[in-house]
């Protein structure tokens, strides 16, 4: 992935403009917040999580309340794929663990508890079974929203992605940076770590003590393996650290 092209600047100087008609609440809006605003009537229209459909519909009783698959821009309608995946990396001491954890995961009946439980979307179509007539269209937009879906690779440089851009929006969209800035945030892409060192932590192991050891820093460290960076580690744990 890159920033150095026109059209990441395109829509960085696109955000810019779009910024000063914003809410203000939007700086400290959560994953959960769309759920509030809808439930109380604040707004009309919002992109939301499929969980939304138990907590907004149901629980708060807004059956008024419908869903559709999403807006399109200027290149038709998009969504990013993506999230924590189901993957054994090479060289995992437990693959065969990994792997019966993984089964257990998909399993229909796994999938339809999770459903039942969270109206989290389900990776199998037969986990829809015994859904009510009532929430048939609900999940029907969301699965017309997959159509659009742009798969996101399987890759421990996410996280890294994710806080990169997270900074190129804090310094050019809500500190109004000049755009030629994006530059350096484009570096920061370029120079991401492509190879990573599986790490078994040790007894008496800090993520202060690793991030010196292997030359890199707590915070790469927490993002690569999303923790936190106050997160307690045991020995026996298994770390990916960036080898540049």
């Amino acid at each position: 992935m890159s920033l150095d092209d026109s059209g990441s600047r395109e829509a960085f100087a696109f955000l810019q403009k779009l910024e000063p008609y914003l809410a203000p609440e939007y700086v400290e809006t959560r994953f959960d917040t769309a759920n509030g605003l809808l439930i109380d009537e604040e707004v009309y229209l919002v992109c939301n999580w499929t969980y939304g459909i138990k907590i907004v519909v149901e629980d708060a009783g807004k059956s008024e309340i419908k869903a559709y698959s999403g807006w399109r821009g200027p290149q038709g309608e998009v969504h990013v794929l993506g999230g924590d995946v189901l993957a054994v990396p090479k060289g995992a001491p437990n693959a065969n663990k990994a792997v019966k954890l993984i089964e257990l995961l998909l399993e229909k009946n796994t999938q339809k508890e999770m459903l039942s439980r969270l109206r989290w979307l389900p990776v199998r179509f037969d986990a829809y079974e015994g859904v009510s007539p009532e929430l048939a269209p609900y999940f029907k937009a969301v699965n017309e929203a997959l159509s659009f879906a742009v798969l996101r690779p399987t890759t421990p440089q996410w996280p890294i992605v994710e806080s990169v851009l997270d900074s190129a929006f804090e310094g050019l969209v809500r500190e109004g940076n000049d755009i030629a800035s994006l530059d350096e945030y484009c570096t920061a892409m370029e120079n991401m770590p492509s190879q990573y060192l599986r790490y078994q932590v040790r007894t008496g192991d800090t993520l202060e003590l690793i991030a010196h050891r292997y030359n890199t820093t707590v915070e790469i460290l927490a993002e690569v393996n999303c923790i936190t960076t106050r997160a307690p580690i045991g020995p026996g744990w298994i770390l990916l650290i960036p080898q540049q």
